[in-house]
């Protein structure tokens, strides 16, 4: 168990964004008890986060400029997916089961709507519900830069999807114990392979519910290096701080 109050500072071993964070924010330990030994299966390792930093404003610009030169349209595909269990036993000692989940058809535009810093986002539609989704794929950028270092595609995309599946059950953990209002709750995502009707080379992408947040615009809370950002409500603020700890706490420091 920890101590009733702690305080959580944003900790990087790399260069921080040049923007102030708050010296020091006071969060409550939101649980004494016992540590889960959910550490994830024993193949999982950390992101090799490539890169660390966010898409420059100039960047952003280039992707406006290239808009009449993007493809139109859409494709219809079908997608085998893939999901994984944090929590269930694959042998006496570890962790962590890749299952099939069901099969979509979808059809997927062939222009990205939105590119962040690993991923382009595509808009998709089931064929058989119209339900909404998105696909994302490694910008090619990202998979040069992975070739060059050495990096197996499919391997930071299976390590993607576990980082995500494992924090989304500790968001469950957190929310049993937490006394606020405000819950935490992540996307479902699900892995599958896109084919290339031309090439047939085949390339992980990533399935997810598509979220209108309308007029809400997207907030980053804390970034992949530690980064702490001030200019989001602070009862939020400090939600996802207190996470970010809690998570500490239960993986042992890891």
């Amino acid at each position: 168990p920890g101590p009733a109050n702690v305080k959580v500072r944003a900790v990087s071993s790399e260069k921080k964004d040049d923007i102030p964070g708050p010296a020091n924010v006071k969060v409550r330990a939101v649980s004494s008890e016992k540590k889960d030994d959910i550490p994830g299966p024993a193949n999982v390792k950390e992101s090799s986060q490539i890169p660390t930093s966010s898409v420059m404003p100039n960047e952003l610009l280039g992707f406006a400029t290239r808009d009449k030169d993007k493809p139109k349209g859409f494709e219809t595909k079908k997608y085998n997916l893939r999901k994984f269990d944090p929590i269930a036993k694959y042998s006496n000692n570890e962790r962590g089961v890749w299952s099939e989940d069901t099969t979509m058809t979808l059809k997927v535009e062939k222009s990205s709507f939105a590119s962040g810093t690993f991923r382009d986002v595509y808009l998709a539609t089931d064929v058989s519900t119209t339900k909404k989704y998105v696909v994302k794929r490694f910008r090619n950028d990202i998979k040069d830069l992975m070739k060059n270092r050495g990096k197996d595609v499919w391997a930071e995309a299976r390590v993607t999807v576990q980082e995500t599946c494992v924090a989304s059950y500790f968001a469950t953990k957190f929310n049993s114990v937490s006394k606020q209002t405000q819950k935490l709750n992540y996307v479902s995502v699900h892995l599958s392979e896109d084919v290339n009707s031309l090439t047939k080379d085949g390339e992980p992408v990533f399935i997810e519910n598509f979220i209108d947040s309308g007029n809400d615009p997207y907030k980053r809370y804390i970034s992949n290096n530690g980064h702490v950002y001030t200019d989001t409500p602070p009862n939020e603020q400090e939600l996802c701080e207190a996470f970010v700890h809690f998570t500490l706490h239960k993986m042992n420091g890891r």
